[in-house]
């Protein structure tokens, strides 16, 4: 869930694991959430005073696949028309996609909704 404290900074950790012999998506291996950033490991590792874990990855033979963001993109079309249809369900992932990647034609499209939402809400 977003937070949405004003004045509380909530930590949050993903681990994700798979064995070596499957397939892994590209964008798996880019810094997360580097679709909205654009940041790149060369970004971030200047500040390492270490270099052993860099790019460690390159060193596997890993099974790189292309990646397929379908199911997320039809986890959003379904949110906008939630959203739509006046189902508050939809706002958190309608506000996070606004302030993950603000300029974005979804960006773009989540606002409508939310605007349709807050008319729905208005109204009711």
């Amino acid at each position: 869930m977003p937070n949405l404290t004003p004045d509380r900074l909530r930590v949050s950790l993903d681990n994700r694991y798979q064995a070596r012999s499957q397939p892994i998506a590209e964008h798996e291996l880019l810094p997360h959430l580097n679709r909205a950033s654009k940041q790149t490991w060369d970004d971030i590792y200047p500040h390492w005073k270490s270099v052993d874990l860099q790019y460690y990855w390159r060193e596997r033979d890993l099974a790189v696949v292309p990646s397929d963001f379908s199911r997320s993109e039809r986890g959003f079309q379904e949110a906008l028309e939630l959203a739509r249809r006046g189902n508050e369900l939809a706002r958190p992932l309608l506000v996070r996609v606004v302030k993950r990647d603000p300029d974005s034609p979804q960006a773009s499209a989540a606002r409508e909704a939310l605007r349709a939402l807050d008319a729905a809400a208005g109204a009711g």
